[in-house]
């Protein structure tokens, strides 16, 4: 996310940026999708029938905390003149430091990657009723009411927009939770069944899988980057079937068969993979994910605004991502060894 995110300035060439951009482009479904199998995962952890209010709600403020502070340093470093905010209208700066406040804090202003964990907020919070649902109707009721809540929200998307708009949920974030929250659901039921079938049991499934998934992947692939390059961004096309905001169906079975690829190839060959260095280095990296995040959009913009400062161009502005990965890298490093340096008591 760090990366494409980096390559998305303006002084990267199309034909460079494009392609990582999109091969990298599953790492926000990733994200939701590892958080709802974490969940799934926790089931057989806690006696059948709990819904973990308590936890939920804690996790969910937590994180609503930490998107306030995102927000906040941003905002304060915009006023500073250390950054500059993109994507805002003309009438930004005329508004009081007052409004902003309450802007931020009603969630309805919410900045270029500091727009992206306000939706964890919404699925966390709304955690106990899925698990609810699930208790009442079992693996196969969730997903079809999760289902029929995207599907619903798609078509007042595109039959009712003043509907949609009234009933969206997190309007100003990247991300919507009426349609995110069937991935959340998805990874809620993958971790259940993770746990019901065992490593072993699966290593052997996704080895039988993994080649089918990869071509189903192709054509999806193929509709996806045809949708892509041939529709503006602004197209209603683009808009209603590519776009995160609504959760568009060939995004969604784009990246969706890309995640399954990578997932079942891991699953399938994770002993020949664990040890190579890069896998390690992500997989470090992944631990400390909420950090590494948190860390990689202040140097996102830190870094973009000297790119536009000293005018760098392509290929020299390559040292920029570059330099990110390595100090988050560093970032996840210092805190998976700071229980280290714990003297004992």
């Amino acid at each position: 996310m760090a990366l494409w995110h980096m390559l998305s300035h303006g002084s990267f060439p199309r034909w460079f940026s494009f392609p990582w951009i999109q091969g990298l482009n599953f790492v926000a479904e990733g994200f939701v999708l590892i958080s709802g199998m974490c969940v799934g995962i926790g089931l057989s952890r806690h006696p059948p029938g709990t819904l973990r209010i308590a936890h939920s709600v804690r996790r969910a403020l937590a994180i609503l905390g930490i998107h306030y502070l995102v927000v906040g340093g941003l905002l304060a470093g915009a006023w500073a003149k250390v950054i500059r905010i993109p994507y805002v209208g003309k009438d930004f700066w005329q508004k009081g430091l007052w409004e902003h406040l309450k802007a931020v804090a009603t969630l309805k202003e919410q900045f270029y990657l500091a727009d992206i964990l306000s939706v964890f907020f919404f699925l966390f919070l709304s955690t106990p009723v899925w698990l609810f649902l699930l208790q009442k109707t079992g693996q196969g009721g969730l997903l079809a009411i999760s289902a029929l809540i995207y599907l619903g929200t798609l078509g007042l998307a595109w039959l009712w927009p003043d509907w949609h708009r009234l009933l969206e949920v997190n309007h100003a974030g990247a991300f919507d939770g009426n349609t995110w929250q069937f991935v959340y659901v998805v990874g809620m039921l993958l971790g259940a069944r993770y746990v019901d079938w065992g490593e072993a049991g699966l290593a052997r499934q996704a080895r039988k899988a993994v080649g089918w998934a990869f071509l189903a992947w192709l054509p999806m692939a193929g509709v996806y980057l045809a949708l892509k390059l041939r529709f503006e961004p602004a197209d209603p096309v683009q808009k209603l079937l590519l776009d995160r905001h609504p959760l568009g169906p060939v995004r969604l079975g784009y990246v969706g068969l890309q995640l399954a690829v990578i997932g079942l190839a891991v699953l399938a060959w994770w002993e020949t993979l664990a040890p190579f260095r890069l896998i390690r280095t992500v997989a470090l990296m992944g631990r400390s994910s909420l950090i590494v995040f948190v860390c990689s959009v202040f140097l996102d913009y830190l870094f973009k605004q000297a790119i536009d400062r000293w005018q760098v161009g392509f290929p020299a502005n390559l040292v920029f991502p570059a330099a990110e990965l390595v100090l988050l890298y560093a970032v996840a490093w210092i805190v998976q060894h700071r229980p280290l340096w714990k003297r004992p008591v």
